[in-house]
């Protein structure tokens, strides 16, 4: 069995109260509360890193998304692949912070197809689950890029409290699967 490095893990508890106003106490506190008050276990949750900074979308981004009907500021319903509403369960899927996070559109009311696939990257934040998607990939194999944020089912920006459960693999989360995505001009 790995450990996972130690710079991925919450810190062990020590006799000594540790502060929490940074990020990493934050995002610990976030799951350790809901470890603590769902008395679940499982495997040590990924601290809290500084989100990126604003940054420009791609190329050619907003007038695809335009072109392709996505307009900007509106909310389009997306899940994580793998969940289900069958168990209280199945409504969470593992996720990593970085790059490979991929999210399916559904029906998207534009000249995207359904199911059309939005990648990109999370960001596990002081308080909040942040997410940046760069290319929409239709299930005909077209690609295009897009400047999208993870919204939760409350339209939120991120995923917070009610959506992160601890996950059983080292280095991963658990969040709830269905959610959306917002078409933006900048990354902010």
């Amino acid at each position: 069995v790995k450990t996972p490095p130690k710079a991925l893990t919450s810190p062990q508890r020590t006799s000594q109260p540790k502060e929490t106003s940074g990020p990493a106490g934050k995002v610990g506190g976030l799951v350790l509360t809901c470890t603590l008050a769902a008395g679940c276990t499982g495997a040590p949750v990924p601290l809290a890193r500084p989100l990126p900074p604003p940054a420009a979308c791609p190329p050619r981004a907003v007038e695809t998304m335009k072109a392709l009907g996505l307009r900007l500021g509106e909310r389009r319903s997306a899940e994580f692949p793998g969940g289900t509403l069958e168990t209280l369960e199945s409504r969470y899927v593992p996720v990593r912070e970085g790059p490979g996070t991929t999210m399916i559109l559904d029906e998207t009311g534009t000249t995207l197809p359904d199911d059309t696939v939005v990648s990109g990257e999370l960001f596990f934040g002081a308080e909040r689950i942040h997410g940046r998607f760069t290319q929409a990939h239709t299930p005909d194999g077209k690609t295009y890029p897009v400047c999208m944020v993870l919204l939760d089912r409350n339209s939120r920006l991120g995923f917070g409290r009610d959506d992160v459960r601890p996950s059983e693999s080292p280095g991963t989360i658990r969040i709830a699967f269905v959610g959306g995505v917002k078409p933006v001009e900048r990354f902010e």
